[in-house]
């Protein structure tokens, strides 16, 4: 996950720091205002301005918005100044597979 995608996440939900959103970071809140405009009236966006949800739980909302549309993706870079990635994954297998595991964050994890 992008460290700038919780920001914006952070920003949108009303969690950042009044020094970042009114200070030099215009960048996140005109961000923030994409993502309140794009996340109006959604779950996401209710439960994490509540504090019902963690902020990475928006950002992922928001990260997969932009994997989704295009258009959302090249106006929340442009806002941030700099490229969104949206996070896609495409897997393959061919002939006899027997274990596959994928994942991105594992805690605690103990194969035998």
């Amino acid at each position: 996950m992008e460290a700038i995608l919780i920001s914006v996440a952070a920003a949108a939900a009303g969690k950042a720091s009044e020094a970042v959103v009114k200070g030099g970071a215009v960048a996140v809140r005109k961000a923030a205002e994409l993502v309140r405009a794009r996340f109006a009236g959604t779950p996401e966006l209710e439960r994490a301005e509540r504090g019902d949800i963690a902020v990475e739980d928006l950002a992922a909302a928001i990260q997969a918005a932009c994997a989704s549309d295009e258009a959302f993706r090249r106006s929340l870079s442009q806002a941030v100044g700099r490229p969104i990635g949206a996070a896609t994954f495409h897997n393959e297998f061919h002939g006899s597979v027997k274990n596959v595991f994928q994942a991105r964050t594992v805690n605690e994890l103990h194969l035998n």
